[in-house]
C-alpha cells in the first residue's frame, strides 16, 4: 500500500516513477497506469535484476523499501546503482547489520524520527520521509454506531481494535501480550468483544490466534476475527476505514515500530490507540495512551539491538483508561475525534508528506545528481607540451 501510494503521489508530482516487483508478479512487464512495473527476477529478493530494471528505465535514483539487512549494497555499487535505501529502525540501537548496509548507500532516508536519531548516533546521514495515508479513504466520515452497522459489529460493545501482522515468534506485534491483557480486561468488563485483523493461523510463523484467545479463557463471542479469504485477498481501504471508526480504541504496543501505519490510520479516522512508548509509535500519537518504557522488558534480538516486551498488565491498565474515556463520552465526541484526525492529516496525509518531504529531499538529491553527471560529462583538461 505504501509504494502505490508513494508511485503514484510523485508521478503525480512530475517524476518519472516506476515500480521494481521483488514479488507478486511473474513472467513480463505490465503497465499499472501510467507505471511500468517490472516483474520479479530469478533470486530470492529479485536482486539479480534490479540494476538491470533501472538501466532499462534510465532511473537516476533506485528507491527501496524493504529491510535493508537482507539487500546487497556492493551489488548496487558493482552496478553503478544510486540507492536511496528507505527503511525502518525498529528497534534500539541501529543494528549493526542494518548500518552495515546503508553506511554503504548513496543516500539512506528513513520514515520515523526514530529512525533518524538512531542513524545520527550512528554518525550516518540520513533524511526522514513519513509514511502516509490516503485522505480520500481514511477521515471522520460516520458516527461509530454507523460503522459498526455496516460491517456487522455489535452496536452495544466495547471494541478493541488490533490491526497488525502475525508472523514470527516472539511477535513482534506483541499478540500474547495483548490477549492476556484483553482477557483480564474482559473479566472485568463483559461488554468488551476484541476485533482482530490478521491472518489467524500459523501460516507466517506467528500465533495460533484462535488457540491463544481460548488459553487465555477469551470467550468465543468476545472474540470477532475478519474473513481469513479476505485477509489473503486484502481489504479495500474503505473497509479499513469502517473497522477504524467502528473500534473505541486501537491496540499496537508492538516490541518495536519503524513506522506503525495502522497507528496512522486509526488516528486519521478519529480513533485513539495504545502504544508502547519506545522506537516510531510515540512519535506517531496525536490521541491515546503510552505503555511505559518502564512497563516493558527489554530483551536483546538477534540483530544485537534492544526490543520491548510490555507488560500485559500495563495494556490492561491503558485498556482501562480508554474505557473511562468512552464512558465519559470523550471516544464518541465528535469534535475530539476530528482534533485528532485533522492532526494526522496534516502530518501524513500523502500531498502534505509530497509537500513537506519529498518534495525538498528530492530537489537535493537531483542537485546531487546533477553535479555527479556534469562531473562525469566534463572533459580532461588539455595539457600543453612544454
Amino acid at each position: 500500500m505504501q509504494t502505490a501510494i508513494h508511485a503514484r503521489a510523485l508521478h503525480d508530482a512530475g517524476h518519472q516513477v516506476a515500480v521494481h516487483a521483488n514479488f507478486g508478479l511473474e513472467g513480463g512487464a505490465l503497465n499499472w497506469g501510467p507505471i511500468k512495473v517490472y516483474p520479479r527476477g530469478m533470486t530470492d529478493l529479485s536482486l539479480d535484476t534490479l540494476a538491470a530494471n533501472a538501466r532499462d528505465f534510465g532511473a537516476d535514483l533506485v528507491v527501496s523499501l524493504f529491510d535493508v539487512w537482507v539487500l546487497r549494497h556492493e551489488l548496487m555499487q558493482a552496478h553503478g546503482v544510486r540507492w536511496a535505501p528507505w527503511f525502518p529502525i525498529d528497534s534500539e540501537p541501529i543494528p549493526e547489520a542494518v548500518a552495515r548496509q546503508v553506511r554503504e548507500a548513496w543516500q539512506p532516508i528513513v520514515f520515523s524520527r526514530h529512525g533518524e536519531r538512531m542513524c545520527e548516533q550512528a554518525g550516518i546521514p540520513s533524511r526522514y520521509v513519513p509514511h502516509a495515508f490516503d485522505p480520500d479513504v481514511y477521515g471522520v466520515t460516520q458516527p461509530r454506531q454507523e460503522a459498526r452497522e455496516r460491517r456487522k459489529l455489535p452496536t452495544d460493545a466495547f471494541i478493541v481494535g488490533v490491526c497488525a501482522a502475525n508472523k514470527g515468534v516472539p511477535s513482534r506485534k506483541s499478540w500474547p501480550e495483548i490477549m492476556q491483557a484483553f482477557a483480564d480486561f474482559r473479566r472485568r468488563h463483559t461488554d468488551a468483544v476484541l476485533a482482530v485483523h490478521t491472518v489467524t493461523s500459523t501460516a507466517h510463523q506467528g500465533v495460533d490466534i484462535i488457540g491463544t484467545a481460548g488459553a487465555f479463557g477469551i470467550p468465543d463471542e468476545a472474540l470477532l476475527v475478519c474473513d481469513q479469504y479476505r485477509q489473503t485477498l486484502g481489504f479495500p481501504g474503505s473497509y479499513m476505514r469502517d473497522f477504524f471508526e467502528a473500534i473505541d480504541v486501537l491496540v499496537n504496543p508492538a516490541q518495536g515500530e519503524g513506522f506503525g501505519v495502522p497507528i496512522m490510520e486509526a488516528q486519521a479516522c478519529g480513533t485513539p490507540v495504545i502504544v508502547g512508548d519506545w522506537t516510531a509509535m510515540p512519535e506517531l500519537v496525536e490521541w491515546g495512551w503510552l505503555v511505559r518504557k518502564d512497563e516493558a522488558l527489554p530483551w536483546w534480538t538477534p540483530q544485537h539491538a534492544f526490543q520491548f516486551h510490555p507488560s500485559a498488565s500495563a495494556i490492561a491498565d491503558r485498556m482501562e483508561d480508554a474505557y473511562q474515556a468512552k464512558a465519559s463520552g470523550a471516544i464518541d465526541d465528535t469534535a475530539q475525534r476530528k482534533r485528532c484526525a485533522r492532526k494526522t492529516h496534516a502530518a501524513y496525509a500523502i500531498q502534505n508528506v509530497v509537500r513537506d518531504h519529498w518534495t525538498p529531499v528530492l530537489a537535493e538529491l537531483e542537485e546531487r545528481i546533477r553535479l555527479e553527471t556534469d562531473q562525469a560529462d566534463a572533459p580532461e583538461p588539455e595539457v600543453l607540451a612544454a
